[in-house]
């Protein structure tokens, strides 16, 4: 491109647009009054979650995990009176995948008034292919051209002006991850407009699509869409009908979506995709121009290395490796000594029972500050509750999420399913199965939720398996790296040689079992690129605030709810009856049922706890070991509990919670019995 061009620029001369902030355009005439909910639709991997954060930045409200599987999350855009709805990406809205299915539900059920749609700038005509889909809605339509920087990068220019013009619909641009083009993409929401449908059928085709849509005339839901998914065979959609149609009218609708897919030499599926493409094909000539980049850039280089064996490998455990100095060292060491020692060890605490030594109950004063002098250590809700929160786990998650944002924003994870789909392919998977299980070291009750882009059940159930029986969330695993820093280096080996081990095995043996079909990986690679560390921070501070939202007040609770046990000596008959499990058969002292009974309400604050015991000197570095193994393997939190319910059912949620208890037990006791037989101390 010329030296001219640059971010924030148009060429009026020729009306592209060359990054974000471009004024949007759209038809003239009458528009429809703004809407009050507004679906945020678009592929996968657009940026949509950055766009609905810069929208709704300061009332969004991200659903939590235990209901995050029952709807979309929502939030009003600031300074409009505008609902916005987020879904997860699709890649058509013919797929059969759950995630796909979202953004149909909530536009069939009458959720969404309109659309904002987020288009990839350096990937035009995959996006207007899934938009000129979803026109067929009928519904107000924005779209957003969003990824403009790298656009650029690539040559690429649009035409935003000539794109509104063909489709008729405000068209924007942004970069979304340094927060250009947003003002403008904000004002243009009030204006959507619905858009022109320029996709034409074959005559069988549409004389099908006419009939249908005669027949569903009455049934409330966007005709044209609806018979159109009906053709594709789509079931979510015949759900959908049979709430509105009679019975008698349900099988004569069935009947003439069969007769035409008989008609049909094709699937019809595949026949409208088609059109589709060829059209998104169609306008994007128009609209786009591309120049040849000045160089070949080395981060396409990179990106093959990283998928190829011979360097992906290396590459790979170098990723690794530098995520144990960072998360490791640098935040379970040096920060958690700075906010755990000198911050609350040094100052708050101090203060607090300063402080509190006017009040004239002891009881009280226990409850707040806690009393290190107890035996099984104090339940205080200041030196327990919020020292763990902010003192341990919020320094490790913060350089936790700092670092996998680095790996997500570069696009290192999808090129490290295609280096690993063999290995997933041994235990009834593919590569796919790379991005949830990375996401469970995150959180393991979303991870659980994006299963849903594995293509059968058996395999989403083999995922959800291993992500409940053997991947440390990021809080967990920081409070273990934090325990693990003083220990010897094959503390490190033995605990994460066991979890990858038990994974393998585990997954193979339930593949077999399951007789899991392998599907092929079909997955789209975004480009390699330089992370922009301020969108890195912001995402980390945003992540960090959401667990801190969530996780403060259920630890305080939990603290609290120990301390009454404390009290009333509830403990003591807990620690009784479990001796003979624990002590005899794990391993490990009674007073860690404690740290178990923590962990059922959230598993970063049982092993937390069991840092507490450790400095006390309550267990040896064999015991913290075995106890941080069955922690990972017990159960999972409760959120991650009523997310396998809805998401598998009851039954495979029983099914799962009875293998994982007693096989988290054998393990502990095995490994006990093991190091004490070899002399192992891991000093």
């Amino acid at each position: 491109m010329g030296k001219d061009r640059k971010a924030g620029c148009d060429d009026p001369a020729e009306g592209r647009v060359y990054s974000a902030g471009h004024p949007t355009s759209y038809r003239d005439g009458p528009q429809p009054p703004a809407a009050r909910r507004m679906l945020l639709a678009g592929n996968v991997n657009v940026g949509k979650s950055v766009i609905f954060r810069r929208l709704c930045p300061r009332n969004a409200r991200q659903n939590d995990s235990a209901r995050a599987a029952s709807g979309p999350a929502c939030g009003e855009v600031r300074g409009q009176d505008i609902e916005l709805l987020d879904v997860p990406g699709t890649c058509s809205i013919f797929a059969q995948h759950e995630d796909d299915a979202a953004s149909r539900d909530v536009i069939l059920s009458g959720r969404a008034d309109s659309i904002l749609f987020v288009a990839d700038g350096k990937n035009l005509r995959r996006s207007l292919t899934l938009a000129l889909q979803c026109a067929e809605y009928g519904l107000p339509m924005v779209i957003d051209i969003n990824m403009m920087d790298d656009a650029i990068q690539r040559g690429i220019a649009i035409d935003a002006d000539g794109l509104s013009s063909i489709l008729g619909v405000p068209v924007s641009s942004t970069v979304a991850s340094e927060g250009q083009g947003i003002p403008a993409l904000r004002r243009a929401l009030p204006r959507a407009a619905v858009p022109e449908r320029l996709v034409r059928y074959p005559q069988e085709v549409q004389e099908a699509l006419d009939s249908l849509a005669s027949a569903l005339a009455d049934t409330g839901l966007p005709v044209r869409a609806t018979a159109l998914l009906l053709l594709a065979g789509d079931e979510h959609t015949k759900r959908f009908v049979a709430r509105r149609v009679a019975p008698e009218k349900l099988r004569l609708i069935e009947s003439m979506a069969n007769d035409a897919q008989r008609h049909s030499q094709r699937p019809l599926g595949v026949v409208l995709t088609e059109q589709y493409t060829r059209a998104a094909e169609r306008i994007a000539d128009q609209v786009r121009s591309v120049e040849a980049p000045v160089s070949a850039p080395f981060a396409g280089r990179l990106g093959v290395w990283c998928r190829e064996v011979p360097t992906g490998v290396p590459i790979f455990m170098l990723v690794v490796a530098t995520m144990y100095l960072f998360v490791g060292r640098f935040g379970a060491q040096y920060l958690v000594g700075i906010f755990e020692g000198r911050l609350f060890g040094d100052k708050i605490i101090p203060w607090t029972a300063k402080a509190c030594s006017v009040i004239p109950w002891e009881f009280v004063r226990r409850a707040i500050v806690g009393d290190p002098q107890a035996p099984r250590g104090d339940f205080g809700l200041v030196s327990i509750g919020l020292t763990l929160a902010l003192g341990i786990v919020m320094p490790v998650l913060f350089t936790f999420f700092l670092f996998s944002g680095f790996l997500e924003e570069s696009g290192y994870l999808p090129r490290l399913s295609v280096l690993l789909d063999r290995v997933f392919r041994k235990i009834g998977m593919n590569g796919k199965a790379v991005l949830p299980i990375i996401m469970g070291f995150s959180c393991i009750t979303m991870a659980i939720l994006t299963t849903r882009m594995l293509d059968t059940r058996a395999q989403r159930n083999i995922a959800t398996l291993l992500l409940i029986l053997g991947i440390p969330c990021a809080p967990l695993l920081g409070v273990m790296l934090v325990l693990l820093a003083d220990m010897a280096w094959y503390a490190y080996v033995t605990i994460f040689g066991i979890i990858a081990l038990q994974i393998i095995l585990v997954g193979y043996v339930a593949s077999k079992l399951s007789r899991a079909r392998r599907s092929p990986l079909i997955l789209e690679l975004p480009e390699m690129r330089i992370p922009r560390l301020r969108s890195i921070i912001a995402r980390a501070i945003w992540r960090t605030g959401l667990f801190l939202r969530e996780a403060v007040p259920m630890f305080l609770l939990a603290t609290f709810a120990l301390f009454l046990l404390s009290e009333a000596g509830a403990l003591d008959v807990l620690e009784r009856a479990g001796q003979p499990v624990l002590e005899r058969f794990v391993g490990v002292p009674a007073e860690t049922i404690n740290v178990f009974l923590m962990s059922a309400v959230r598993r970063e604050a049982g092993v937390a706890l069991l840092k507490g015991f450790a400095d006390r000197g309550m267990l040896d570095d064999v015991q913290t070991v075995v106890a941080l193994l069955v922690m990972t393997f017990l159960t999972p939190c409760v959120n991650a509990l009523l997310v396998i319910v809805k998401e598998r059912g009851l039954k495979v949620a029983v099914a799962i919670g009875a293998f994982v208890m007693p096989y988290a037990l054998i393990v502990g006791a095995l490994v006990n019995a093991v190091c004490r037989a070899f002399n192992v101390h891991f000093r």
